[in-house]
């Protein structure tokens, strides 16, 4: 099983710079049975709610798992 855990607290940085006015804690739990787009689906989510934006969409972070794969064994 995987497990996605995002915390985030309160924030503000000030007028037209950005705020987030509460603390908020997010968790997601990918069964044991999910499949790699599953999985990819839910890492893609927990980004969406810590960072409010991704760039690339699932063929990027594909290519870059596959990337680092390469290089590293």
């Amino acid at each position: 099983m995987l497990k996605f855990i995002y915390e985030g607290k309160n924030y503000n940085y000030g007028i037209g710079i950005g705020k987030q006015p509460y603390d908020i804690k997010t968790e997601i739990d990918v069964i044991e049975d999910a499949n790699i787009q599953e999985a990819i689906d839910a890492f893609l989510k927990i980004m969406q709610i810590a960072t409010y934006r991704i760039e690339g969409n699932k063929e990027t972070i594909l290519n870059a798992v596959e990337d680092y794969f390469e290089e590293n064994f």
